[in-house]
């Protein structure tokens, strides 16, 4: 389950991982965007089609 945190003047969109790390997945302006975003990883989740968000990270 995604959740949108406040972080200074921006909104934050935090999930735990299946292996219990919780990881950020997206940073944005106003609230409802990250709302948004964070009811979209829900869906994606439920549908077994979301991409880790570390996996596309330059070591």
């Amino acid at each position: 389950m995604a959740w949108v945190e406040k972080r200074g003047t921006k909104f934050r969109v935090r999930l735990r991982m299946p292996d219990g790390t919780v990881t950020t997945d997206s940073t944005h302006e106003r609230r409802a965007d990250a709302t948004i975003r964070a009811k979209e990883i829900d869906v994606e989740v439920a549908r077994d089609t979301f991409i880790d968000p570390r996996g596309g990270r330059t070591p």
